[in-house]
């Protein structure tokens, strides 16, 4: 399956050239934008439970967002 999507995009890419710099500016600003995505909902959980005054065992716990 992964050849065959290589392929593929292998024979897209000579259309694509000419795009190159609009490629590499899409692809640097949807990195961040699909990590911040996927961090969100453990940092609203977070926010919750400290909210709540609940203990946590949590990497983020021991950050500068809690202060003990």
């Amino acid at each position: 399956m992964f050849f065959k999507d290589f392929r593929r995009i292998k024979k897209l890419g000579k259309y694509l050239t000419k795009d190159k710099k609009t490629i590499y500016l899409i692809l640097i600003v949807l990195l961040p934008v699909s990590f911040s995505g996927a961090i969100q909902p453990l940092l609203v959980g977070q926010a919750i439970t400290i909210l709540k005054n609940e203990s946590t065992d949590v990497w983020l716990s021991k950050t500068f967002l809690v202060s003990q």
